[in-house]
C-alpha cells in the first residue's frame, strides 16, 4: 500500500467534587478530533484526506464519551454520554438513493447503578442505549455502520459480584 498520514487532538478531562453530607460527584469526558487521515486510493497517487467520511472506513472527524458518577455510601450512579460525529459519503451501496450523501451523528446514554451489598459483595445493574436510539442510516451497509454503533439497541443487564 504505501503511506498514511493521520493526526487529530485527544482530550481527557476528569474532575471529581467530594462532599461530607451528599457523597461525591465524579465528571469525565473524552474527546477525540480527527484533523487528518490520508492515505492514496492506490499505489502511487497523491493522498486522499478520508478524515469525516467513509472514504477508509467510516472516520468521523468527532467522538466523545462523556460520563457523571454519583457515589454516596453502598450505591453508586453513572450516566454516560456517547456521541458519534457525522460524516460524508464518499461510498454507498447500490440500492442508496442520489441524496444518501452523509450519515448523521448520534448519541446514546447508558445508565449505571451499584449497590455494595457488603464488604466483598456488589449488585450492579445497567442499561445500554437507555432512549432505545437507533444508529443512522448508512447506506454503504444497506442499513447502519457496526463500527459506529452497538446492533442490539437498548440492553440491560445485572451482576452480582463477589471477591475472595
Amino acid at each position: 500500500m504505501g503511506d498514511r498520514e493521520t493526526s487529530g487532538i485527544d482530550l481527557d478531562l476528569r474532575q471529581r467534587f467530594n462532599s461530607k453530607d451528599y457523597g461525591s460527584l465524579k465528571l469525565g469526558s473524552q474527546i477525540s478530533h480527527v484533523l487528518r487521515f490520508a492515505e492514496p486510493l492506490s499505489t502511487g497517487e497523491p493522498l486522499t484526506d478520508g478524515a469525516g467520511s467513509n472514504q477508509f472506513g467510516s472516520i468521523p472527524k468527532w467522538r466523545a464519551v462523556s460520563d457523571a458518577t454519583w457515589e454516596i455510601g453502598a450505591w453508586s450512579t453513572t450516566l454516560t454520554w456517547n456521541y458519534v460525529g457525522g460524516y460524508d459519503q464518499a461510498f454507498a451501496s447500490d440500492t442508496a438513493t442520489a441524496t444518501a450523501k452523509y450519515v448523521d451523528s448520534f448519541n446514546t446514554f447508558d445508565l449505571t447503578a451499584s449497590w455494595k451489598l457488603a464488604k466483598d459483595t456488589t449488585l450492579t445493574t445497567k442499561v445500554i442505549n437507555l432512549s432505545n436510539t437507533r444508529p443512522p442510516w448508512d447506506s454503504s451497509t444497506d442499513f447502519f455502520d457496526h463500527t459506529q454503533a452497538d446492533p442490539r439497541d437498548r440492553f440491560a443487564s445485572a451482576k452480582l459480584t463477589y471477591k475472595f
